[in-house]
């Protein structure tokens, strides 16, 4: 509540909060009787408002392979690894999670990583029994067979012999400069390997 309400896209907390308290539900129904119903009650707000009406369809699909991906990843991944994965610009991640910075943090340098504020997101957008809005819900099963494939092409197109580009492969260590650096850059796609092999063996797991 506290990322809504001090949101530094809008700049306004207090119309933020007045938003909040008109959008809180009046009533609780026996069939509204969860623990969860004004958190989910706010997540679902929060979504909401960002895929408004006018432009939902367009960002329906972005939204899906972004967020999707941030919330069931094995591990978090910075903005230009991400990106990478994807096969997007960072800016279009940025611009999927331009009015979620209340529920997912936004990093200002690309080499740093999305994180989602509290694990009790990704547990109400990943349920359909708690987010109400069946084209917002995260479906992880699917997210998982689509992050596994992604990674695998993801190795495809970057893994291959002297991946660090040296060239003279009876070169000493000591005589490679920037070396470490170079490993760093080469071998992220070893990542995608983890990755990869981590979302495959949930989705064997989820099958039984």
């Amino acid at each position: 509540m506290r990322q809504y309400v001090g949101d530094n896209y809008v700049g306004d907390p207090r119309s933020q909060l007045d938003t909040l308290l008109e959008a809180a539900p009046s009533d609780i129904s026996d069939d509204d009787s969860s623990p969860y119903h004004f958190l989910d009650h706010l997540y679902l707000h929060v979504v909401h408002n960002a895929l408004p009406p006018p432009k939902r369809k367009r960002l329906l699909a972005r939204y899906q392979v972004v967020v999707g991906t941030i919330v069931t990843v094995v591990e978090p991944l910075p903005m230009e690894s991400l990106a990478r994965l994807l096969d997007l610009r960072v800016e279009n991640i940025k611009s999927a999670l331009t009015f979620l910075p209340s529920v997912i943090s936004v990093p200002s340098s690309d080499s740093d990583k999305p994180q989602v504020y509290h694990p009790s997101f990704p547990d109400f957008i990943t349920d359909s029994n708690r987010c109400k809005d069946p084209e917002l819900v995260i479906v992880s099963s699917d997210h998982h067979r689509r992050l596994a494939v992604q990674c695998l092409l993801y190795l495809i197109k970057y893994l291959k012999r002297d991946i660090c580009d040296i060239g003279d492969q009876s070169r000493l260590n000591s005589e490679i400069e920037d070396l470490d650096e170079k490993v760093v850059q080469a071998t992220s796609p070893l990542y995608a390997v983890t990755l990869a092999t981590s979302h495959r063996l949930h989705t064997l797991q989820t099958a039984g």
